[in-house]
């Protein structure tokens, strides 16, 4: 749930309004589905065209032999995509607090994976750096502003 306090001094109108404002602001279901939305295509594309590059760190290349064996079984296909089967993986399920961001391929998890490693290097699919926070930040922003607009 999320609260909001306010502290109004000054004209009585002013005052009045906003003794009309609820301290929950109800379901965000709208918001979430924005995000959700937002959080999809970016994981679905601009991760995957700057091969993870968007966060400033770059995916690690491909080794040598599996490049070539790459060439020629997936031409013009990046770093993680053969198929394309990861790539379009993406979910996202919101309700009225929260939104739930996921790829449900089960190799994708290895590669977001901090765990050890001997073979593939770690290429992380989603990161949440401060770009991505003011996105959040601002996006429930404007549902603030958005509901307090209709309630005066």
């Amino acid at each position: 749930m999320f609260t909001v306090d306010i502290k109004v001094c000054g004209a009585p109108e002013t005052i009045k309004k906003h003794q009309k404002l609820p301290k929950d602001l109800g379901d965000w279901t709208p918001e979430m589905k924005v995000m959700g939305r937002f959080f999809k295509s970016f994981f679905q594309n601009d991760v995957y065209e700057t091969e993870g590059a968007v966060f400033g760190y770059p995916w690690k290349a491909l080794s040598p032999r599996y490049r070539d064996y790459k060439r020629k079984k997936a031409p013009g296909r990046g770093v993680l995509e053969r198929s394309g089967k990861l790539r379009k993986g993406w979910t996202f399920d919101p309700d009225k607090t929260s939104v739930t961001i996921e790829n449900k391929v089960k190799y994708g998890y290895y590669h977001q994976s901090t765990k050890a490693r001997k073979k593939l290097p770690r290429r992380p699919l989603m990161r949440f750096d401060k770009k991505r926070e003011e996105y959040i930040v601002n996006t429930l922003k404007e549902g603030i502003i958005d509901r307090m607009r209709k309630m005066l």
